[in-house]
């Protein structure tokens, strides 16, 4: 069955009987048609559940006929009426039979009786906690209602003798519900019914089971409402005691409630809206609205005129901070001032927001923002963001711009940043000024501005903490497949807004990066595009004076580039690093995209591939190399095989000790002799060195200076002192 709005999969009725005495037993699925294939709504629908509602009610009745002026009377019996929340799979029938009336059912239907608790609620203390196993919470169920149904010649009453049931968890009684119509005279109603205090952590932890909610704040209300034919309400809903908490991380923050009440009264077509919330840690927030409408209206129509205010005052907004998503926290002082006008349906607000000493911080994340200011102001369908100011580190960054309010909203945003520290972690540190302008409109959201980077670290040498693929479950013992699914649903993205983005980013000069043994400075300009929806890059980035650790060895980097053509996860590369302190040119190339890069050794002049690598690796040639560096250097082959820079095992003495060569060789004379030789690398043109044979008495001391490319100094003294110039010439 389908109908506007609204898809049946299956219905069963059974009933028997006859007009004067029958039963009858229903039971239906009920939920919202599925998005057209291919629209946005299908594409961010969860494919594997979709929510729906279990609809179940068993009654007998009898009918009786009336005589004369005595009207028609059908009483009935509901042993039960049920109405509650389940998942189904994507054909659209639902989880368990709906001729059976136990699917689903919680301990939350005993609230029939009381639904009230006298525990104050422990919450989880983790605000990203799991999905709870526990079952969805019933929205309605009552038993052993008693329904009566009366039809005149021209007249319908139905009437429901005094009960209870629950909603939502909390115990509902009425002494009063009947619903009564005279030929064209309007339709009149009367409901006299109160809500028993209930303790609201209980209902919200069933709600967002992963929020981390806890207290033991009981709320009541009282509802009286009567039409013959004018409207007469009286709704109130109060605070009976208990304060309620929030607990993340381990920490539990109490709001401090001391009042919470709501109340509406509606005498003669003027309705009168009243709230209070206070509370040591949450504040003050006090308001007064009143409607007119038509006397005779159950409720006000959207043309129906509106006036009241909103006055909100806000010691700390670090309370206030639960609202808002994990890790990030919340401070200082927020004050309202605000006048609403307007129409029901179109409300508008008058008035000025300010807040002081605003503060706004994620450690986690480095963001650190301090000594904020807010300015705004509300003039009916449109709003002004006056100034919006933070300090952050050294520098300042400011928001100010304009909305229109209404059916077709629009916001257009300046963001002014001024050597602003927009990140401050220990490996991620970046002070930025430039402008960025944002305008939005319920149908995409445009981006332009230039961002220019003043100075900034990026350390990669630091990962992140190991996570799960976003394709990978955890379900754990006790969870069911329809807690699974219905935290799917919880999680499924919204259908985002188109994004139109033009964003020049300027890298600057005093950008380091660091880590994987890079050590370099990255200058160069980006212009950040969406054309289609995806976001795209073009432009270069370059390095300056810097440093690549491979083979155990501190190459220089004489050319960096990394060019951006579109995709901006897979950049073009063109990297040349070489060993300083060598005779001729040796370095490693590394060239294609990220993806696919290729990584191969050069040197000026041309020469064989070991003689490159064993230059590269030892700094001597390949036939001066004794039998532990041939070693050394089978390893380094190894690696650049395998596309790594590393050379090999984890654990290397000589970076231990914070050398530049630890060898040990077979000395070339009559008698072999065991030398070990320990060196270092002080700068570019400086190298000492001392080498000891086992045998010897004393150990020679060396000091290599390297005057120019092909011209050496070698100085050496202990057994064998001597002073050497080398000249060297290659050919061929």
């Amino acid at each position: 069955v389908r109908v506007p709005g609204l898809v049946l999969p299956r219905i069963a009725l059974d009933a028997d009987g006859t007009l004067a005495e029958h039963r009858a037993s229903l039971r239906a699925s009920l939920r919202q048609p599925a998005p057209a294939p291919g629209s946005e709504a299908s594409a961010a629908a969860p494919a594997a559940a979709a929510e729906s509602l279990a609809l179940a009610a068993d009654l007998s009745g009898a009918w009786r006929a009336g005589t004369g002026k005595a009207p028609s009377t059908w009483r009935a019996t509901l042993s039960e009426l049920s109405l509650r929340r389940t998942t189904s799979p994507a054909n659209g029938s639902a989880s368990g039979d709906p001729r059976s009336g136990s699917e689903g059912r919680s301990s939350a239907d005993a609230g029939t009786g009381t639904g009230t608790g006298t525990g104050t609620g422990t919450g989880t203390g983790a605000r990203k906690a799991r999905p709870s196993s526990a079952p969805p919470l019933p929205l309605f169920v009552a038993r052993d209602l008693q329904l009566v149904l009366e039809q005149g010649e021209q007249s319908l009453a139905l009437r429901l003798e005094p009960g209870r049931a629950a909603v939502l968890g909390a115990a509902l009684r009425w002494s009063r519900l009947q619903w009564q119509r005279n030929g064209a005279a309007p339709a009149r109603l009367a409901v006299q019914a109160e809500v028993e205090p209930f303790v609201v952590a209980e209902l919200l932890q069933r709600l967002q089971p992963g929020f981390g909610w806890a207290g033991d704040l009981r709320l009541g209300a009282r509802i009286d409402v009567s039409s013959d034919p004018v409207v007469r309400a009286q709704v109130e809903i109060a605070r009976t005691g208990g304060d309620l908490q929030i607990s993340e991380f381990g920490v539990v923050q109490s709001l401090g409630l001391t009042d919470l009440r709501v109340a509406l009264d509606a005498q003669a077509g003027v309705w009168r809206l009243t709230e209070l919330i206070a509370g040591a840690n949450l504040g003050r927030i006090e308001g007064r609205q009143t409607v007119r409408a038509e006397p005779t209206a159950l409720f006000p129509g959207p043309e129906a005129p509106i006036d009241g205010r909103l006055d909100v005052q806000v010691e700390n907004l670090a309370a206030w901070g639960a609202w808002i998503p994990a890790g990030w926290r919340l401070g200082g002082t927020l004050d309202a001032s605000l006048r609403l006008a307007g129409r029901v349906g179109a409300p508008e607000l008058i008035g000025e927001v300010h807040g002081r000493e605003l503060a706004l911080r994620n450690t986690l994340e480095g963001v650190s923002l301090r000594e904020g200011r807010l300015d705004a102001r509300f003039d009916g369908n449109s709003a002004r963001l006056e100034v919006l100011r933070f300090q952050a580190g050294e520098g300042e960054l400011r928001a100010s711009g304009t909305a229109r309010l209404g059916a077709q909203p629009q916001a257009q945003l300046a963001l002014v940043a001024e050597e602003a520290e927009v990140l401050g972690r220990v490996d991620r540190r970046i002070v930025a000024s430039g402008r960025i302008d944002v305008r939005l409109d319920p149908e995409k959201v445009a981006i332009t501005g230039k961002l220019g980077i003043d100075r900034g670290l990026i350390d990669i040498s630091r990962g992140g903490a190991p996570s799960l693929a976003e394709d990978v479950t955890v379900r754990r013992p006790g969870d069911t497949a329809a807690a699974d699914e219905a935290a799917a649903a919880e999680a499924a993205p919204s259908a985002p807004r188109a994004v139109e983005m033009q964003l020049a980013i300027d890298l600057g000069e005093r950008l380091q990066l660091r880590g994987l043994g890079i050590d370099t400075r990255l200058t160069g300009k980006l212009q950040i595009t969406t054309p289609k929806g995806r976001l795209e890059a073009r432009g270069e980035i370059r390095t300056q004076d810097g440093t690549y650790q491979a083979y155990g060895q501190d190459l220089q980097i004489e050319q960096g580039i990394i060019t951006f053509v579109g995709n901006l996860e897979n950049p073009r590369l063109n990297i040349e690093a070489v060993r300083a302190e060598t005779d001729v040119r040796v370095g490693v190339r590394v060239t294609g995209s990220v993806l696919t890069p290729r990584i191969q050794l050069f040197s000026d002049p041309e020469m064989p591939a070991t003689e490159k690598l064993a230059l590269l690796v030892t700094g001597r040639s390949y036939d001066e190399l004794a039998g532990s560096e041939t070693l050394l250097l089978q390893r380094a082959a190894l690696a650049l095989l395998q596309g790594d820079g590393s050379g090999g095992s984890k654990f290397d003495p000589a970076k231990l000790l914070r050398l530049d060569e630890l060898s040990v060789r077979q000395s070339d004379g009559a008698t072999a002799d065991t030398i070990v030789t320990l060196g270092k690398q002080l700068s570019e043109r400086v190298y000492v060195g001392y080498e000891r044979g086992l045998s010897a008495a004393a150990g020679n001391l060396q000091l290599i200076y390297r005057i120019a490319q092909r011209f050496t100094v070698r100085a050496q003294s202990g057994e064998d002192p001597a002073i050497d110039l080398i000249w060297m010439f290659r050919w061929n």
